[in-house]
């Protein structure tokens, strides 16, 4: 299935494939994995994830940080994906 998602890193939208399943999960709140991708000036690549926030829906960014947060466009709110993982 086809969304359409608003990258973090390249402030641009963009329209992805991804399976029901992983739409699913990342609409209940639950940061999807979609693939490493390696941008210009990168050492290497890195797993970016699918997320969707309330007030600005689907997104896409990799993890921040030593606790893997995953940044909304809303500036006051986050995702910590390492919580995410324990559930």
């Amino acid at each position: 299935m086809k969304v359409k998602a608003f990258n973090s890193y390249t402030k641009e939208f963009e329209t992805i494939e991804v399976s029901r399943w992983k739409y699913f999960l990342a609409r209940l709140g639950y940061p999807q994995p979609i693939g490493y991708r390696k941008y210009e000036k990168w050492s290497g690549p890195i797993m970016f994830f699918l997320f969707y926030c309330d007030k600005y829906g689907f997104e896409i960014d990799y993890e921040h940080g030593y606790y893997g947060r995953l940044n909304c466009e809303d500036p006051n709110k986050y995702m910590v994906t390492s919580d995410v993982h324990k559930l």
